[in-house]
């Protein structure tokens, strides 16, 4: 029996997205905040097993889940995300890249994700850069006068409403 070059390329095709040494997944994008999950690689089935792994031994779904922050994840700016995915007993940390893409003949639009586990250092300056924008925002946010000097009597870190009561605000303005 001859194998179609249809079939072949099909099977050629399904043997590379398997050999993708990162976790990949295809999503089928419904709306724009709303993603339905369709198929992912060996390396994506691997991370989904762990993560519905559950110490009561009952297995949860999470392609709900990963579809939300996937879909949020692309909807708000085009750098690469980092997202923190419970594994089990243990938690990972993932930089997530998300790309979309169209099928001849198709009218669906869909977006191919990969996630890239990230080293422990990587893991801690992530950790590291959120905890400063969490601090900022809430610095810059609060109506109170804020600031800390140094030992050498400098500021070091002043708020934005500091800023304007000082009369510093439309000097330091990019």
């Amino acid at each position: 029996m001859a194998v179609s070059s249809k079939e072949a390329s099909d099977r050629l095709k399904r043997a590379a997205f398997d050999a993708v040494p990162l976790a990949t997944a295809i999503f089928r994008k419904e709306r724009a905040d709303r993603l339905v999950f369709l198929d992912g690689n060996s390396e994506f089935d691997v991370l989904l097993q762990e993560s519905s792994k559950t110490d009561q031994g009952a297995a949860i779904r999470p392609g709900a889940a990963l579809s939300k922050l996937v879909a949020a994840s692309l909807s708000t700016t085009s750098e690469p995300h980092t997202v923190s995915v419970q594994l089990g007993e243990h938690q990972g940390a993932f930089r997530l890249r998300g790309r979309p893409f169209s099928v001849p003949d198709d009218p669906a639009e869909y977006v191919v994700v990969q996630l890239r586990a990230l080293t422990e250092q990587e893991s801690t300056e992530h950790d590291l850069h959120s905890t400063i924008r969490q601090l900022k925002d809430l610095l810059d946010n609060s109506t109170a006068l804020m600031y800390t000097k140094d030992l050498s009597g400098r500021y070091v870190i002043v708020n934005d409403y500091e800023l304007v009561v000082a009369g510093l605000a439309a000097m330091l303005a990019p």
